[in-house]
C-alpha cells in the first residue's frame, strides 16, 4: 500500500494457566497507516473528546499469518518492554487504541490487501 511508513506494536494477551494471569505477547508490524480524526461529543452538559483510530496493515507474505482480535491493543512505535503493566497503564504512556472492529480485505489487488483495524 502507498504512504504506509508507520511502525506498530500489537500487544495481544495469552492465559497462562499456571499463574493463572493474561501475559503480553508483542509482535511487530512495519508499513502500516494510522489516521488519527478527533470527534466531539457532549455528555452531561460538558464536551468530550472521542478520537477515532483507523490503521491499515498491508497483508504481505509476512504477515498474512497475524492474528488480530477485538479487545487487543495497537500502539504507535516499536516498545520492546510490557512487564508488569495493565491495559490502562499500556493505554494512558503510549499512543495507543483498543482494537474495537476488524475486518478483511483479501479480494482487492494484491498490493492493495489489507486489514482495518479501527478503535479508540
Amino acid at each position: 500500500m502507498l504512504d504506509c511508513n508507520e511502525k506498530l506494536t500489537l500487544v495481544s494477551f495469552q492465559f497462562d494457566a499456571n499463574s493463572r494471569s493474561n501475559h503480553h505477547v508483542i509482535t511487530y508490524i512495519d508499513g502500516a497507516s494510522w489516521n488519527l480524526t478527533s470527534q466531539w461529543s457532549e455528555q452531561d452538559k460538558k464536551l468530550v473528546s472521542k478520537d477515532l483510530v483507523k490503521v491499515r496493515i498491508p497483508i504481505t507474505d509476512t504477515l498474512h499469518m497475524l492474528q488480530i482480535k477485538k479487545g487487543d491493543i495497537l500502539i504507535r512505535g516499536h516498545i520492546t518492554s510490557l512487564e508488569g503493566m495493565s491495559t490502562g497503564q499500556i493505554l494512558n504512556q503510549y499512543e495507543a487504541i483498543t482494537i474495537q472492529s476488524l475486518s478483511y480485505n483479501v479480494k482487492a489487488q494484491p498490493y492493495s490487501r489489507h486489514i482495518r483495524v479501527s478503535g479508540s
